[in-house]
């Protein structure tokens, strides 16, 4: 099965049937001239995003995991990554924070379905930590780097978790 979440009509027999779906999609593209393009950040972090939760709300899909950013909900003058990411990266933390707050609101119009967002920190390529030095906050008030292979373990821990239907929380390492 191949999916496109720039393509609502490639994503109804990826999601048809699953227990849970993990929007782990991101952009790549950063600032560009428009060019028509559809792997920049409000194409990919924000427009996908919503296209996948529609589908899951479609086909009952029980659980909508996304994996966002630490720092999304900060103020751009209050967080150095956010002012980073932002203004390097397209308004990437910006299209992040608009993609989960209008999936939320597509997902809440069905109650068979909840959601979860995950918000890494800085994503590392090394090895998983052991689980006593990873840290899962709520607030939005940390940012630390985090291996991805510990992002990956939490998102999967987090699907059918009863603790973890309809909250936002942070994962620094």
């Amino acid at each position: 099965m191949v999916g496109d979440v720039t393509k609502p009509e490639t994503l109804q027999s990826c999601v048809e049937g699953a227990a849970a779906v993990i929007f782990a999609a991101a952009s790549t593209a950063g600032w560009r001239i428009p060019t028509g393009r559809m792997d920049t950040p409000p194409h990919v972090d924000y427009q996908g995003c919503i296209n996948v939760a529609e589908a899951c709300v479609r086909h009952d899909v029980p659980q909508f995991i996304v994996i966002s950013s630490a720092c999304v909900t900060r103020s751009m003058f209050s967080s150095i990554p956010y002012l980073l990411l932002n203004t390097m990266l397209g308004r990437v933390m910006y299209w992040k924070r608009r993609g989960e707050i209008e999936s939320q609101a597509v997902i809440e119009k069905n109650p068979n379905c909840s959601w979860t967002i995950i918000r890494p920190g800085g994503l590392q390529n090394t090895d998983a930590k052991e689980p006593k030095d990873i840290s899962l906050e709520t607030g939005d008030t940390k940012s630390a780097m985090i291996p991805r292979a510990n992002v990956g373990e939490i998102a999967a821990a987090a699907v059918d978790n009863p603790n973890a239907k309809n909250i936002a929380f942070e994962c620094i390492g």
